[in-house]
């Protein structure tokens, strides 16, 4: 837990295949020797990383909104859904709701209004970090398909975040992005969450999410942590 800063013990792993019904067959089965065989070369691979407050409706990110569209994809494709614990890049729930506090309210956790945040600003009142950091680590993932007989297979990833495909390529896994299918809600609630990712490098966005940022900057419809991120990137 503390190696992969996990915040619970808990990784669950779905394994969707049209091969399943004719490998598994009556009698007793040895899953270990089947799951190797459920796959062709290229799997459809989507690392959920967990978000407590999103699975109940919080606006301010889209993980769950990608984790729904997987999951749909999954109707029509094989593929790999893992889910892992490591609430709020690492740093675990209660320190999400800090955060976000700082982020919508612009209060800290003893109530003081110190003004509305970004979420890499808020961290770094909350941590005393100089940067953001995320502390999630892939290598992990590398592991528990390697457990499987699994780590061979060539992986197209639903993420938009090319960060985490050069983290899983560097443990080793054969990884490339696929995001097609990936859904952008961008609202004036989430927006700022697309601009810190793009301030910060970590991920490249298409002309269309590009667009739909402007016209939520060029109308003003954009809240005081938003404003924020954008002063930033200017």
């Amino acid at each position: 837990i503390k190696k992969y800063s996990l915040t619970s013990d808990n990784i669950i792993v779905f394994l969707k295949s049209s091969k399943m019904k004719e490998l598994i067959k009556e009698g007793n089965i040895n899953y270990l020797k089947v799951i190797p065989k459920l796959f062709d070369r290229e799997v459809f691979l989507r690392i959920q990383s967990e978000c407590v407050l999103g699975m109940y409706g919080d606006s301010h990110c889209d993980c769950e909104v990608q984790k729904k569209e997987f999951i749909n994809l999954l109707n029509d494709r094989d593929g790999i859904f893992i889910h892992i614990p490591q609430e709020a890049q690492g740093w675990g729930l209660f320190y999400k709701c800090k955060e976000l506090e700082i982020q919508v309210n612009g209060r800290n956790p003893d109530g003081e209004f110190i003004g509305k945040m970004n979420r890499d600003d808020a961290q770094r009142y909350l941590i005393k970090n100089d940067e953001f950091e995320d502390k999630r680590s892939y290598e992990l993932i590398f592991n528990i398909l390697k457990d499987l007989k699994l780590d061979k297979k060539e992986y197209v990833v639903y993420t938009e975040s090319e960060k985490k495909i050069n983290n899983l390529i560097s443990c080793g896994l054969n990884a490339i992005k696929y995001s097609k299918f990936i859904e952008e809600n961008i609202t004036s609630e989430n927006a700022s969450e697309y601009l810190i990712k793009i301030l910060n490098e970590t991920h490249k966005y298409s002309k269309r999410i590009i667009d739909s940022l402007c016209d939520i900057v060029k109308e003003r419809k954009y809240n005081e942590r938003t404003l924020n991120t954008l002063i930033d990137i200017v």
